[in-house]
């Protein structure tokens, strides 16, 4: 066994400090050299927000951070300065991956699997701090979803008066150096040999076989059923008697082994929106940014809602949803859709005409859903339509558990609540039935649970035994 090769989770799984699904990033080690999937951001919840300015106050006067935090999610304290060695210690590390185990390394290799924020999130700091001894490799799709996300970074740190990240030179750094790659690429990196293939989590999404030094599959955030906008993922094929030493699997929905029937989710959708817009009601649909936009458009648009009633795309929903123009899985009719202007949000906004709003965040924690939620949920024929998992810690968790006719406390103002919150499963995410077929299909000798809550975790372990292990973040796995 070569004990200078290993794995490690960097971040975006078990630890007693940080959430398990946020700041995705795994290292193979291979003596001098490295390859590291994903370099992702931990995501703050607007309760951790309110505290920030209360953290500031006591850590300027010296106190340590990590007393501070509580057991789930992580606290930021404020970055004075980008070039400070401090801010390594105290201020990033609750948000950032844990690179230490790279201090060694020579030469890292980066994979950015999917244009989420929670697996490229920090790249351009990533870029800035290793400079040329970090190669970056991602599809098209996802530099151009990614670009967006690290911009979209900027304006809200402008917008609240905090201190970036990173620069909008390390981001056009970062792009200009990035490898592109593409679905079924075969590619060589110092002593790593890889294979890409599409993963179905959103457009340009990868999962990533490592063939050499060792055999391991990491499955990125994958999806194995067909949506509008990506097919399903795809895995590699091993002859009958072969496996592979390890398999990296994300863990979001390992307890659940029964499928949502897609096709009468999406009929229940469209028969829902239907019900209220025929009433002359209105439906608010908070949605991620990046895939579900575009999704539940294309599913307006299959059902015909889209010839009959107005159906709008808001925010950076316009953004991300002309990438997916660019790549040709939405139609160029989409753009007619496309409210840029804050003059025309206000119009919708302000209107009673029966419309479809399409808007991020998908967890009401900001953007546009948030506001079109809060001058329309007084009202009995709106429908909020959550599609988006519902973090308990965020606004959407809170308002599927509201009762109708009682004063509500959103957005930091009470509103009498009158309208409708249905929720809609149209996951993106592989689940248990599907990590039980991935390991029938690849045959590997140990599977490393990542990106998901330890209860999940638990029950696909109480499935299939000890060769299913939970990933800390920190531990070191050798691997043959």
């Amino acid at each position: 066994m070569n004990l200078s090769r290993f794995f490690v989770a960097l971040g975006g799984t078990l630890n007693n400090k940080k959430p398990p699904i946020g700041g995705s990033s795994y290292a193979i080690i291979n003596g001098e050299e490295a390859l590291v999937i994903d370099w992702g951001a931990y995501h703050i919840s607007p309760s951790q927000r309110d505290r920030i300015e209360a953290i500031r106050a006591v850590t300027s006067a010296g106190a340590k951070l990590d007393m501070l935090e509580d057991t789930r999610y992580p606290v930021i304290s404020p970055m004075p300065d980008l070039n400070a060695e401090a801010w390594m210690d105290d201020g990033l590390k609750p948000y950032m991956p844990d690179d230490s185990p790279l201090a060694g390394v020579k030469k890292i290799y980066v994979v950015g699997t999917h244009g989420h924020a929670d697996h490229i999130g920090l790249l351009p700091l990533a870029k800035s701090k290793y400079g040329d001894r970090m190669e970056v490799y991602m599809t098209g799709p996802t530099l151009a979803l990614a670009g967006w996300n690290w911009e979209d970074h900027l304006k809200i740190a402008e917008r609240d008066g905090s201190q970036p990240l990173f620069t909008p030179w390390d981001i056009e750094d970062l792009k200009k150096s990035v490898h592109l790659i593409r679905p079924y690429d075969a590619i060589t990196c110092g002593s790593f040999r890889m294979i890409f293939y599409p993963a179905g989590h959103i457009l340009g999404a990868v999962g990533v076989h490592v063939t050499a030094p060792v055999s391991m599959f990491f499955t990125g955030d994958s999806c194995f059923h067909d949506q509008h906008t990506v097919r399903g993922g795809d895995i590699p094929q091993l002859m009958p008697n072969d496996g592979i030493d390890c398999l990296v699997a994300e863990a979001t929905y390992a307890s659940a082994i029964k499928s949502v029937d897609r096709e009468a989710e999406e009929a229940r959708i469209a028969e829902s929106f239907l019900n209220y817009l025929e009433s002359d009601g209105r439906v608010i649909c908070p949605s991620l940014a990046i895939g579900r936009s575009a999704e539940l458009y294309a599913i307006c648009e299959k059902y015909g809602i889209t010839e009959r009633f107005p159906v709008w795309l808001m925010g950076a929903a316009c953004t991300t949803g002309a990438v997916y123009c660019e790549y040709g899985v939405l139609n160029e009719s989409v753009r007619d859709h496309f409210v840029r202007k804050n003059y025309d949000a206000k119009r919708i906004l302000r209107s009673r005409e029966p419309s479809v709003v399409i808007a991020p965040s998908g967890s009401l924690s900001g953007g546009r859903s948030v506001q079109f939620v809060r001058e329309w949920m007084g009202y009995e024929d709106t429908l909020i339509a959550l599609s988006s998992y519902q973090d308990p810690c965020q606004p959407g968790f809170d308002l599927m558990r509201a009762k109708r006719g009682t004063l509500v406390d959103f957005d930091k103002e009470p509103i009498m609540f009158r309208a409708t919150v249905e929720k809609y499963e149209l996951s993106a995410h592989m689940n248990g039935h599907d990590l039980d077929w991935l390991r029938d299909e690849l045959r590997p000798e140990r599977t490393l649970l990542v990106h998901g809550n330890e209860h999940e975790m638990d029950a696909a372990i109480a499935r299939s035994g000890p060769s299913i292990i939970k990933t800390r973040v920190g531990e070191h796995l050798h691997i043959n």
